[in-house]
This record gives C-alpha cells, structure tokens and sequence, in this order.
C-alpha cells in the first residue's frame, strides 16, 4: 500500500492487487471526531467482550437472577418509561446490564439471600460533549481522543415476585438513595427494544 501527504486531514492512498498496482490511487479523509470517537469505543469493547467471562454464579441453577429484558420503575409514568427502552436492561444470559448509555459487565456476584444478589460490574461512561473554550482548547483537542471511561459499580436486587425486583445501584461508587422496585416491561415494548439493539 501507497500512502502520500496531501494536508493535514486528508492523503493519497493506492493499494496492490496480487502484489501489482492495478487502479489509480485515492484520496482519503480523516473522518470527524465523533466518529473517530465511536470506533476507539467499539474497538474497546470488542477488546473486552473477548477477553471477558461471565461469573460461574449466574450459570448456577438453583441461582435466583431477574429474567432478561428491559425493566421500568413501577408508578404512574411504567409504560412511558418502557415505549422508551426501559430504565434498565438485564442481559445476564451474557453477564450485562445496561442503563442508558451506560453498559456494564458483571464481574462478581455475591448472593445475599434466598432470592437476592449483590452485583459488582465494571461499566463504561460515555464522555459529555461540551461546548469549545479558548481556556480548555487544548484539554479539549486532548479529551476528544477519549471514547469514554470505565467505572466499579454495584447493583443491589432482590425479588419481589416473577417479573417484578428492588433495586438499588451505586452512581460513582456511592449509593445515593435505598432504591426501588422495577417491573419487567410489557412483550411490545421488549420486541422493540430487541429490534433497536439488532440495528445497533
């Protein structure tokens, strides 16, 4: 393969065919920097899925654990919560659990009681956009390299009934309030979600 500088952003590329050069080059464009952003991240997590094993705990028969599906605090606003992918997703099939943005592997599982578990997850934050300052330009341009980064929580659940658990989760290692129950999502509403995750 051919490489040859145009400017800062963009070069020439020309690549062999059966060690032969057999078409003209091509330019090439440094893409932007949310899309540079997306494929460091996926990299990433392609990197850990690979490596990652789920805890012999969750394969356990006689362990209780929420069956898999998006999850939403019960009240008033349950099915809004849910026509919009929940406000948690259990995947413990394959060790995750995902809220918003926010995607986390299970690392370690502590059974607590008869029908309750303690869920120690390494989890990915996505980095905030924030607006350009002449102040921070350089800590910006360096921060813009970053796809994320990764945080130890904990999840707390503990069954209430077939499609229904309390939870309660730590934000930056803390638990901020006692939690609440969560109630599995209607099947319309978890068709959905299933067809959202396959285009992702």
């Amino acid at each position: 393969m051919l490489l040859k500088r145009i400017n800062h952003k963009s070069m020439s590329v020309r690549k062999t065919i059966a060690r032969q050069f057999k078409g003209p080059s091509w330019q090439a464009d440094y893409c932007p920097e949310d899309v540079q952003r997306m494929h460091i991240e996926e990299k990433k997590r392609a990197k850990e899925e690979a490596r990652y094993k789920i805890p012999e705990q969750l394969a356990r028969p006689n362990q209780w654990r929420p069956k898999d599906g998006i999850y939403a605090g019960t009240g008033p606003d349950f099915s809004d919560h849910c026509a919009k992918s929940g406000d948690i997703a259990i995947g413990l099939v394959d060790g995750s659990i995902s809220s918003g943005k926010t995607e986390c592997k299970v690392v370690e599982v502590m059974n607590t009681g008869q029908a309750a578990m303690s869920l120690s997850m390494t989890c990915s934050q996505p980095t905030a956009k924030q607006a350009p300052s002449a102040a921070k330009k350089g800590a910006e341009t360096s921060s813009r390299r970053e796809a994320g980064t990764s945080s130890l929580d904990v999840v707390r659940m503990s069954r209430i009934d077939d499609n229904t658990f309390h939870m309660q989760k730590t934000v930056n290692r803390k638990f901020k309030d006692d939690g609440g129950p969560v109630a599995y999502c209607p099947d319309e509403a978890q068709r959905a979600y299933a067809a959202k995750r396959e285009k992702k």
